[in-house]
C-alpha cells in the first residue's frame, strides 16, 4: 500500500485477500482498515477446505444451529469485511447468504481467531 500510494493518485477503496479463520490475517485487516480500505475476504471457505472441518468451527455451528460455512462468513462479517464466496450450487448459494441472522459470542469470536 505505500509502496502504491508514491505513484498512485487514487487510494485503492478495496484490497481483496484470502481470509478465514485459519488464514487470519489480523495485521493486514488492522492495517487496511485503519486506512479506510474495504477489506474484501476472498475464500473465505478456503473452497471448502479443512476451515470447514475444524472441530472449533464445527462446534459453534452446531451450538449456534448454522453451518461451518456460514460461521466462517459471520466470522469475516463481523470483522466488518466483505466477503466473497462462490458455489454452483444454488442450495449452498441461498445457505451462504444466510448469515445475517444471528451473531458470533465475543467468546465464539477469540475461539476462531486463535485457529
Amino acid at each position: 500500500y505505500e509502496e502504491l500510494m508514491k505513484v498512485a493518485s487514487i487510494e485503492p477503496l478495496v484490497n481483496t485477500f484470502e481470509n478465514n479463520p485459519l488464514l487470519y490475517r489480523k495485521e493486514w485487516c488492522d492495517y487496511f482498515q485503519q486506512k479506510g480500505v474495504v477489506v474484501q475476504a476472498y475464500k473465505p471457505l478456503q473452497r471448502g477446505g479443512p476451515v470447514l472441518d475444524s472441530p472449533t468451527v464445527k462446534g459453534i455451528a452446531e451450538k449456534a444451529k448454522k453451518t461451518p460455512a456460514q460461521v466462517c462468513l459471520r466470522w469475516n462479517l463481523e470483522k466488518g469485511n466483505a466477503v466473497v464466496f462462490k458455489s454452483l450450487t444454488p442450495s449452498r448459494i441461498e445457505e451462504n447468504v444466510q448469515v445475517f441472522d444471528f451473531s458470533l459470542s465475543s467468546e465464539d469470536m477469540a475461539k476462531l481467531d486463535a485457529l
